[in-house]
């Protein structure tokens, strides 16, 4: 029963993976922001994670992972949705950061 969750839960991820680059190139091509490009896959993230992780009875160490992935997904959301904000108040600040982002 875990094997089969465990197993599902990882392909339902390179789906919604697979699923996001491409919804990511339609909305890129209809000229959708960039931030927001992505914001359905952290979306589809943060659901599966949680229906695992309420679905499912772990061990301990897999549900700490499920509750970091929670915590990777919803900051990834706010993040961009900061970032759009960010984008459409004041463009030169947006500009700061991406290329604070971008830095090595």
């Amino acid at each position: 029963m875990m094997v089969g969750v465990i197993i599902g839960g990882f392909l339902f991820y390179v789906t919604a993976e697979a699923a996001s680059s491409k919804l990511a190139q339609l909305l890129g091509k209809k000229g959708i922001p960039y931030e927001l490009q992505h914001v359905p896959m952290f979306l589809v993230l943060f659901l599966t994670t949680g229906v695992i992780y309420k679905q499912s009875m772990l061990a301990p160490m897999a549900e700490m992972v499920l509750k970091f992935l929670l915590l990777y997904s919803a900051v990834g959301v706010v993040f961009l949705l900061f970032l759009a904000l960010v984008r459409q108040l004041h463009y030169q600040s947006y500009i700061f950061l991406l290329n604070w982002l971008k830095r090595e």
